[in-house]
């Protein structure tokens, strides 16, 4: 829900993803008097001092991401082979889990971000694991399966 607060500015209310990732300038976001009851905000990292300013609550994640990057977004479970967690150029964010199904073998999005879990097939050289967050710590399970939790 989006509403106009007295002042004439938008409040952002009760959404699962505002995602302000389309943004470029600080006069975009001044527009917004508060933000409440959203789960996840994606904000282009260039635009964090001018989101700090905004009145928040009941936020549960922010995702910065890269000015101008190609942002993906997937809410709930994501199943994809390695080769096909998207383009080099991507910020891939899902809320929920994240299973891949094979090693990764392909070019990997600059930033994966996850906020759930991740299952992976443990191999030696994960060279994708640099470009992951999750917002619960790695372990590798006896499955052979790497686990983000």
């Amino acid at each position: 829900m989006t509403s106009e607060a007295e002042s004439g500015r938008v409040v952002v209310s009760d959404q699962p993803i505002a995602d302000f990732s389309h943004l470029t300038a600080p006069e975009q976001l001044a527009a917004i008097g508060r933000i409440e009851g959203v789960a996840l905000v994606i904000v282009p990292a260039s635009l964090a001092g001018a989101y700090a300013a905004i009145p928040s609550s009941g936020v549960a994640a922010t995702i910065y991401v890269p000015d101008g990057a190609n942002v993906r977004v997937h809410t709930g479970a994501l199943m994809v082979g390695g080769d096909g967690l998207g383009a080099a150029d991507d910020v891939l964010i899902i809320t929920g889990m994240l299973i891949i199904t094979s090693p990764v073998s392909a070019p990997v999005p600059q930033r994966i971000h996850v906020v759930g879990s991740v299952l992976a097939p443990r191999c030696p050289r994960a060279s994708w694991l640099p470009m992951m967050t999750s917002s619960r710590p790695m372990r590798l399970g006896a499955t052979g399966l790497a686990r983000v939790r």
